[in-house]
């Protein structure tokens, strides 16, 4: 989600980045985000579990034949949380948010 997203400005007040997107299945419809510095910093550690995974996974596959009995079993970590979108502020129109398939 944040990959794909657009940095829109700052919160002054909150120092919220406020981050925009075109929604999955309409194009046309933009949602539009908040993330506090504490969500980015939540974001940025789940790519990081995601990423070592990843690592261990392609790590396990092309050595495990040479390395199969001293391996742990890896731990695949949980999914990342979604970002929600912010209750409609007066003069702005948001679109609802469809769910995922």
């Amino acid at each position: 989600m944040l990959i794909h997203s657009l940095y829109t400005g700052t919160d002054d007040v909150t120092a919220n980045m406020r981050l925009s997107k075109r929604a999955k299945n309409a194009p046309l419809r933009e949602l539009r985000f908040e993330v506090s510095i504490h969500g980015l910093r939540k974001i940025a550690d789940e790519i990081g579990d995601t990423v070592n995974y990843l690592i261990d996974l392609w790590f396990l596959k092309t050595h495990r034949s040479a390395l199969a009995q001293h391996l742990p079993l890896l731990v695949k970590p949980p999914r990342p949380d979604k970002l929600t979108i912010p209750p409609p502020q007066e003069g702005h129109a948001i679109g609802k948010r469809q769910p995922e398939s």
